[in-house]
C-alpha cells in the first residue's frame, strides 16, 4: 500500500462529540464513533448517538466500558455481544466495528469479538501500515498529550524529531507527512471529552485543516479499512506479488 489514508477514532460517546462531529465535517474528514452504553456511571445521550450515525460509522465500546482482560470471559462476552445488539437496535442497522476499552485485549477477547458477529476492532497499538488481523487495527496518533508511550512508539517508528513526543499536534503533522510521502495509514484516534477538558479544540482544528483536503489522499472511515484489509487478505499470495 504506498497511498496515504487519513481516518480518525473516538471513544466513548461524550456530549463533546456533538462538537467534535461538527469540526470532522467541516474539514472533510471522516470519523469512527465508539460508544458505551455508560460511562464512568453516565448513560449515553441516544439522541446525539442517532445524529452522528448520520454522518460517521458508529462502533462498539462494550456496554459498561469495563478492562475485558481483567473480567470474566462469560462476562467479556456479554458486554462486547450486548453492546452490538443495544446499537444496532438503536440506529437500526449493523454495527460493524468494535474497540477495546482501554486498548486492552488478549487472544480469547478477540476471538470473542468475532463471534458476537463484528467484522473488525480497533486497538491502541501503534500502526502506520495496512494490518493482516482485521481484528487488530492500530493507532498512529492520539489527540491529546495522555499517552506518551503512543507518541514515543510513532516517534522512534517513524524518526520523527524530538519535539513530537512533548507536543502532539507535531507530532500528528510530522507522522502524516511522512504517511504522504511513503504511503500508509494515519490514523489519529482520541476523546471529544478530553479535548475539552484540555481546552485543545484549537489545536484539533489545526491538524484537522493540516490533513485536510489533499489530493491523492483517501479519506476512510475505521469499518473502511478494514473492508481493505478482507479483501487484501482474499487476493492469492502469488497475486499479490503481481499487483
Amino acid at each position: 500500500m504506498n497511498k496515504c489514508i487519513v481516518t480518525t477514532s473516538w471513544d466513548d460517546g461524550q456530549q463533546f462529540d456533538e462538537k467534535l462531529s461538527s469540526l470532522l465535517l467541516d474539514f472533510g474528514i471522516k470519523g469512527t464513533f465508539y460508544i458505551a452504553k455508560s460511562w464512568e456511571g453516565r448513560l449515553v445521550n441516544t439522541d446525539l448517538i442517532r445524529e452522528l450515525d448520520k454522518n460517521f460509522e458508529i462502533g462498539a465500546h462494550t456496554i459498561s466500558h469495563p478492562t475485558l482482560t481483567s473480567i470474566d470471559l462469560r462476562c467479556a462476552f456479554e458486554e462486547i455481544k450486548n453492546s452490538k445488539e443495544w446499537l444496532e437496535e438503536l440506529v437500526n442497522h449493523e454495527i460493524e466495528m468494535f474497540s477495546y476499552p482501554k486498548g486492552k485485549y488478549n487472544n480469547e477477547i478477540v476471538k470473542l469479538v468475532e463471534r458476537a458477529g463484528f467484522k473488525g476492532a480497533r486497538t491502541l497499538d501503534f500502526q502506520i501500515a495496512l494490518p493482516k488481523n482485521q481484528f487488530r487495527l492500530g493507532v498512529g496518533s492520539q489527540a491529546s498529550n495522555g499517552s506518551p508511550l503512543i507518541r514515543l512508539k510513532a516517534s522512534l517508528n517513524s524518526k520523527l524529531s524530538l519535539k513530537s513526543l512533548v507536543d502532539w499536534r507535531v507530532n500528528a503533522k510530522l507522522l502524516f507527512d511522512r504517511m504522504l510521502e511513503r504511503g500508509g495509514i494515519w490514523h489519529l484516534w482520541g476523546h471529544s471529552w478530553e479535548i475539552e477538558k484540555n481546552r485543545e479544540w484549537k489545536t484539533l482544528e489545526d491538524v484537522l485543516a493540516y490533513v485536510s483536503n489533499i489530493k491523492n489522499v483517501a479519506y476512510l472511515t475505521n469499518g473502511q479499512i478494514i473492508k481493505l484489509i478482507r479483501a487484501h487478505n482474499a487476493v492469492p499470495s502469488d497475486e499479490k506479488v503481481l499487483s
